[in-house]
């Protein structure tokens, strides 16, 4: 039998090698033709763009305002939510072009993106002003307010100067500025939107393209006292004053760089084409060679995953086992030395009893006081046993762990009247993946072993989110750990408690099992500013269990 397997797996192996063979050659044709159409491609692109750049300005590249195409018209509004997707320009501390007063990034810097289509230039400024001041109502002056200026060559060669500035938000039109710097005249054909936001103003304007030629420039002007409207500082790529300081205006795509896209995409043609045919190719020895392997396949990987279903599943049913008599010796072990005291108890104060020693009501209490601690006993472990049912039978939710802890904690002080509890919860939604009641159930476990070892101190309950956890703590003032005993305290029937009572101390055990099932852990640590103790629930914030 091992034999056939052997040989029926190796029967698609032996199908698949030859095809694969085949596909590489296909394969190493395609590229080598694929290639040689890259490396002409390439060659082309090379000789375009050094044309291209011997057309470029010579200038250096902070004075250059590139520009995008504009596919649709946009909408004068002052937003950009419009304009191609693209990576504005930051101008700030690297581009003040005057500055009267010490300047910070708070004082002023702008987004400046540039676009144009066949019939305009358009312009949006994104202006990060701490004070923005408009133009005084009739006012002659344009500058003694925030302003935007305009600067360029136009197409007749003359030097032209331009100011937006607004007296309130809204629409706006240019005003030609004469070589005295005064204000001449409105020029409606430059106009766009003047808009307030919460931390200055944007500014979105269309200019005719038959207005420019190639050398331009454009600045912002920030003044921030209405009393002196004094310019504090300019911000831009180059100055405006006069036309040597212009800078250079370049729209994109240019007629070089359209040649070269149409050069791209006729090579990518190409090269489309190609690849058709040999995908075609391709396919149809990929079909030959799946018709050949499929029903050997399919066998093959039915049996694979049959087996590795069965060795998946031994080795976890081989673990649980394990993990189980592990637990069942330990449990014996501790359950017997639990079970030592109260039996003791109970048989020495029948001893007596039938000796007639002492007042028989005594030992009658005393033995009644090991039973109750031998029901205490059985009381814990039918516990123990009930959270192992609801862990299998309790639906899995997304809940709110911060409303789960405050109620919690509401019902701790109707609880213990006499106890102040401190609660902080860091954020109003800690979103947790799992059963809200047993949450709540290891919680009540956690703060119940908290007051039984505090003083009279409050109880410090604090609910944050760390790494991707929820972690909630809870430190009390009082006795502190034995060393290296923290651990220990999580696991079943360990105490460390010194009184009359019941050690069999599945509290915290019943806790971390709760926690361990929501994917977390619990840790018992020393406070490090008083005697106390910190338990730490930590459990991670919308976990995907295999239940869900």
């Amino acid at each position: 039998m091992k034999k056939e397997w052997l040989w029926l797996s190796l029967l698609p192996l032996a199908v698949a090698g030859c095809f694969v063979l085949l596909i590489v050659l296909v394969e190493n044709l395609q590229q080598r033709l694929v290639d040689e159409k890259k490396l002409a491609l390439a060659r082309t692109a090379s000789d375009l763009s050094e044309l291209l750049a011997d057309q470029q300005p010579r200038v250096d590249d902070q004075s250059v305002y590139r520009s995008v195409g504009i596919e649709t018209r946009l909408v004068l509004d002052g937003r950009f939510d419009d304009w191609p997707a693209l990576q504005p320009e930051v101008l700030g501390l690297s581009y003040l072009l005057e500055i009267q007063f010490a300047y910070t990034a708070e004082t002023l810097n702008y987004e400046l993106r540039t676009g144009a289509d066949d019939r305009f230039l358009y312009l949006h400024y994104r202006i990060m002003d701490d004070f923005v001041v408009y133009r005084a109502v009739n006012h002659p002056s344009v500058h003694r307010n925030d302003h935007i200026q305009l600067a360029f060559l136009d197409s007749d060669a003359r030097f032209r100067r331009f100011t937006i500035a607004a007296t309130q938000p809204g629409y706006v039109e240019a005003m030609e500025i004469g070589g005295n710097g005064r204000a001449l005249r409105a020029l409606p054909q430059i106009n766009g939107r003047w808009l307030a936001t919460e931390n200055g103003y944007n500014v979105e304007l269309q200019i005719p393209r038959q207005l420019l030629s190639d050398r331009f420039s454009t600045l912002v002007s920030d003044v921030d006292n209405e009393s002196d409207r004094t310019i504090r500082c300019m911000i831009g790529r180059s100055h405006t004053a006069d036309e040597n300081q212009l800078g250079y205006l370049v729209s994109s795509p240019t007629m070089l760089e359209k040649m070269l896209k149409r050069q791209q995409e006729q090579g990518e043609l190409a090269l489309a084409s190609f690849e058709a045919s040999m995908n075609r190719l391709r396919l149809q020895v990929l079909v030959a060679a799946g018709l050949a392997m499929a029903v050997a396949l399919i066998l093959v990987m039915l049996m694979a995953r049959r087996m590795h279903r069965l060795q998946h599943e031994t080795q976890t049913e081989i673990e649980r086992i394990r993990q189980y008599n592990d637990y069942l010796e330990k449990m014996a072990g501790r359950l017997s030395h639990e079970l030592q005291t109260p039996v003791s108890v109970i048989r020495s104060s029948i001893e007596h009893l039938l000796a007639g020693e002492g007042e028989g009501s005594v030992y009658v209490d005393r033995a009644s006081e090991g039973v109750q601690r031998l029901a205490t006993i059985l009381e814990k472990m039918a516990e123990a046993r009930r959270l192992e049912e609801a862990l299998d039978e309790d639906e899995i939710i997304r809940f709110n762990l911060a409303d789960v802890v405050g109620g919690c904690v509401e019902g701790y002080r109707l609880a213990w009247p006499d106890v102040t509890f401190d609660l902080s919860i860091e954020a109003d939604d800690v979103p947790v993946t799992g059963i809200p009641e047993l949450l709540a159930q290891a919680f009540d476990k956690i703060v119940d072993n908290a007051v039984e070892f505090s003083d009279s101190t409050p109880i410090r309950v604090r609910l944050t989110i760390e790494d991707n956890n929820a972690v909630l703590r809870v430190m009390n003032e009082g006795p502190r750990l034995p060393v290296k005993s923290g651990d220990e305290l999580l696991e079943s029937m360990v105490s460390v408690r010194d009184d009359k009572g019941s050690h069999l101390g599945l509290g915290l055990y019943v806790a971390k099992t709760i926690a361990e099932y929501h994917g977390g852990e619990i840790r018992l640590t020393n406070r490090e500013d008083v005697d106390g103790v910190i338990a730490t629930l930590c459990v991670p914030i919308l976990r995907l269990t295999a239940r869900l």
